[in-house]
């Protein structure tokens, strides 16, 4: 019979990217009383990608969001203010309160990331010849 080696580059890339998506794309709330700042999720060939919790500064029982307008009137055509809704899919006790909050990474994901999570998933890489510290930007 065979065992899984879940130390493979294989099952971290999956890992990760489960855990990713959980983290993104939860609709479920959840109660953290620390959340982990930042939060290291560990990506295949000893690399990682690095995650801090941002407050929305939300209080609600349901799935708390927050509205506010991007961009400045009358800069420059592109700066077209914008109404945005920012929600937070976990909660936990900031400044004595009850806040949302999301994951946002520290940084790009690199090409050297990127390129071997698809090496560990069997598939292409990208930018082949572009250093690794180079951010993905396709």
């Amino acid at each position: 019979m065979a065992t899984t080696n879940f130390r493979s580059s294989a099952t971290q890339a999956a890992c990760a990217v489960c855990l990713a998506l959980l983290l993104c794309l939860s609709a479920k709330a959840v109660d953290w009383p620390n959340p982990p700042d930042p939060l290291r999720l560990p990506a295949p060939d000893n690399a990682a990608v690095d995650f801090v919790p941002v407050f929305i500064g939300a209080d609600s029982d349901l799935i708390g969001t927050v509205e506010f307008v991007a961009g400045t009137a009358g800069k420059t055509p592109e700066e077209t203010p914008t109404l945005t809704t920012v929600g937070g899919s976990f909660s936990a006790a900031q400044g004595g309160m009850k806040d949302w909050f999301y994951y946002i990474s520290t940084k790009e994901v690199t090409i050297g990331v990127y390129n071997s999570v698809m090496k560990a998933a069997g598939l292409p890489a990208s930018d082949v010849g572009v250093p690794a510290e180079m951010p993905v930007t396709g």
